[in-house]
């Protein structure tokens, strides 16, 4: 098996099994982090996730579209330093209408039933992110890149 498929593996086997991340977003070169509840497209090209129009995240997003999504399966034990990957899901994010957008509410409803209530709200937006790189992190140095398509 070649290395991008075996990378492609990787990271679907870590979407698969991280139900959230910590999206890093941007504005006037004031990051911001915020843990979020996530879906992903079979093709590993789109990640969805829901929040509220007055977050500051979604704000960030309407100037910066450029952002991170940080995966990782730690479980705070020493074998971390060894054991432990992390995943930078980079790509572009924009606010979603139409079929794309009842898409991605099916794909967030079936991963995460709880937030139905949430995703039915009037006040909440979904958010795709288009994936243009996954840079897998291993042993804390061992990093291999994933391009998925050439950011905008």
């Amino acid at each position: 098996m070649d290395k991008n498929q075996d990378a492609k593996i990787f990271v679907s086997d870590l979407l698969r099994g991280q139900k959230t991340g910590v999206l890093a977003t941007c504005s006037n070169n004031i990051p911001h982090l915020s843990v979020v509840g996530f879906a992903f497209s079979a093709d590993l090209k789109r990640i969805f996730f829901a929040t509220p129009f007055a977050t500051i995240k979604f704000k960030n997003i309407q100037q910066n579209p450029s952002v991170e999504l940080l995966l990782d399966n730690r479980k705070n034990i020493a074998d971390d330093f060894s054991s432990a990957v992390a995943c930078a899901c980079a790509g572009q994010a924009t606010e979603i209408s139409g079929d794309s957008r009842n898409f991605a509410h099916q794909l967030m409803l079936e991963r995460h039933p709880e937030l139905v209530d949430f995703l039915r709200s009037p006040t909440c937006s979904i958010v795709e992110i288009r994936i243009f790189r996954y840079s897998l992190v291993k042993r804390f140095q061992e990093v291999t890149d994933l391009f998925m398509e050439e950011p905008e």
